[in-house]
């Protein structure tokens, strides 16, 4: 399964596992999984996250919601869209696991974004040049990392409230929750490394090694995919043991 189209900079897979979209140079690409289809290109964008209603969230320009639907004629034809413009400013965006909390990356900090009715909108800052955002998957915390300001700040999305701030003397950090909400990773891609921390307590985890580029969790939060100068690092996340290395020989960077 080969994506082309350039650079790509962040995925994100359907809840049912079947569909790979990627922001690229050429727009927002989306594959098949199964069968590493290509479906085609679509909208420019370079930030995207999944709504766990099935739909796909786009942001810069614009943030927008694109509802995904199967062909009811056409076996493996899906149809992507209309769009739905969103009321929310362009930035890196993330979503709780049940939708109900949406984080939108701004300058000075983040907005966030609470389901219901009425619809509540919560500032969290001050965090300068605020690039990267990350949600909690049961919506409690809000993590912010800036490109070229210092460290990682953890936020109480209920009330906006600062809880903890890591890394305070480093910059260019991404952060990640894992999938079961116990563990937050930081990446940090200009020193090449990544940390792990304990949700709640904000305490260090696991050493896990050599790696700061693009990372992600398996699923079921066991396994971690670290990005290297070298490949792809597949870490235990319990132990920080090295369990394999996939050496791209291209040497392509992952993001």
């Amino acid at each position: 399964m080969s994506l082309g189209h350039g650079n790509y900079i962040k995925p994100a897979i359907s809840p049912d596992g079947r569909l790979l979209f990627v922001t690229t140079e050429g727009g927002v690409g989306a594959w098949e999984l199964g069968s590493g289809r290509e479906l085609g290109l679509f909208s420019e964008s370079r930030f995207l996250d999944m709504d766990p209603s099935g739909s796909l969230l786009t942001s810069f320009p614009g943030t927008w919601r694109w509802p995904i639907r199967k062909d009811a004629e056409v076996s493996g034809r899906i149809h992507l869209g209309p769009p739905e413009r969103l009321s929310l400013e362009s930035g890196d965006i993330a979503v709780s696991r049940d939708g109900t909390v949406v984080a939108v990356s701004q300058s000075g900090g983040a907005l966030l974004v609470k389901g219901g009715i009425p619809e509540q909108r919560v500032v969290v800052s001050p965090h300068a040049d605020c690039r990267y955002v990350a949600v909690s998957p049961d919506g409690r915390f809000i993590a912010t990392g800036s490109h070229y300001y210092a460290g990682v700040k953890i936020w109480d999305a209920q009330n906006g409230k600062l809880v903890k701030e890591l890394l305070t003397d480093e910059a260019w950090i991404r952060p990640v929750f894992s999938p079961d909400g116990q563990w937050l990773l930081t990446n940090q891609s200009n020193k090449h490394a990544s940390r792990l921390w304990r949700v709640g307590t904000w305490k260090e985890g696991p050493d896990t090694g050599e790696g700061g580029f693009g990372s992600a969790f398996s699923p079921d939060s066991k396994t971690l995919a670290i990005g290297t100068t070298r490949g792809v690092r597949l870490v235990s996340v319990s132990s920080g043991t090295e369990l394999t290395t996939l050496e791209d020989p291209q040497e392509d960077r992952p993001e």
